[in-house]
């Protein structure tokens, strides 16, 4: 019974951190601006702004966990990030 305390205790402690997490290049964000905001902030990254650059939707948000500015490039036609880096 101890170990199953503990397992419980643990997961309690890392699966909130782990819902947080950024999305991945490859995950589905959306092909609008408010399902991409949503998703974003849904992952603790409230999007600051949006910018088309190269065919793709450029989704700028600020991760909260970390306060660093992320700049994701998501598919307009189908909604996946193809492209993330850290914002100069």
């Amino acid at each position: 019974m101890t170990r199953n305390f503990a397992f419980a205790t643990l997961a309690a402690l890392v699966l909130p951190g782990a819902a947080m997490a950024l999305p991945a290049v490859g995950d589905q964000l959306g092909t609008d601006a408010e399902t991409v905001r949503t998703a974003l902030a849904d992952h603790g990254c409230p999007v600051t702004g949006f910018e088309a650059e190269d065919g793709m939707i450029e989704a700028q948000c600020t991760d909260t966990a970390t306060n660093l500015p992320w700049e994701f490039y998501i598919d307009p036609k189908t909604g996946t990030v193809t492209n993330i880096k850290q914002e100069d």
